[in-house]
């Protein structure tokens, strides 16, 4: 009986670890976030930066446009402020030729279009704050959430068809969260609520599939 429990355990772990796995694109994506970040902790490395840029250009990106989500409240909004890193290869590229941050305004980036692998969304979140949205979505759904070095964050995602919650799986220190979950093949809304966990502004990307 003890075998068998222990048997039936590990099958269960080995489900809920395949449930969490990130679809390639998102991997890739991830990873060459992480290599951004990465890159800027170690005094602007190039060889890291280098690799975002190759990882960032392997996947199709997309940026989210006014209409593709919302804030659920005005709370949320008062609790945004402007991130100061971009999670885009032209970013990695301008930190690659630079070495140092640069003024977001003189990132030229226009990206928008129909075929894309991973949609994404840049903000910023107030010290200890919470910031909370909503999209559309269909069949199956992820969602990614990296932040900057040190960034702590918690990510809980609601299926607003039947109400189901998903809290996101954390990684490197609580920088980076994700999850995944099925919608109807129809369609509907989901909710993504992001908690800075941290006593400082924090910069981060959401990535949805």
């Amino acid at each position: 009986m003890k075998y068998f429990l222990f048997a039936l355990f590990a099958v269960m772990v080995a489900l809920n670890t395949n449930a969490q796995t990130p679809s390639k694109p998102m991997a890739i994506y991830r990873d060459a976030c992480v290599k951004l970040v990465s890159g800027i902790d170690n005094n602007f490395d190039t060889y890291d930066l280098g690799d975002a840029l190759d990882l960032f250009k392997k996947v199709r990106i997309t940026e989210f446009s006014e209409a593709d989500y919302n804030a659920v409240d005005s709370t949320t909004i008062s609790n945004e402020t402007n991130p100061t890193i971009l999670f885009v290869p032209e970013y990695a590229d301008s930190l690659i030729r630079n070495h140092m941050l640069i003024d977001l305004e003189n990132i030229s980036i226009m990206r928008k279009g129909e075929d894309y692998d991973v949609q994404i969304l840049h903000k910023g979140i107030k010290a200890g704050k919470t910031v909370c949205y909503q999209s559309a979505g269909q069949d199956f759904c992820e969602l990614l959430v990296v932040g900057e070095s040190k960034a702590i964050i918690k990510l809980t995602v609601t299926n607003l068809e039947n109400k189901e919650q998903y809290v996101g799986v954390l990684d490197r220190d609580g920088s980076i969260a994700y999850t995944q979950w099925m919608m109807s093949s129809v369609g509907g809304r989901f909710e993504f609520k992001i908690e800075n966990e941290t006593d400082k502004d924090v910069s981060i990307v959401i990535a949805v599939n």
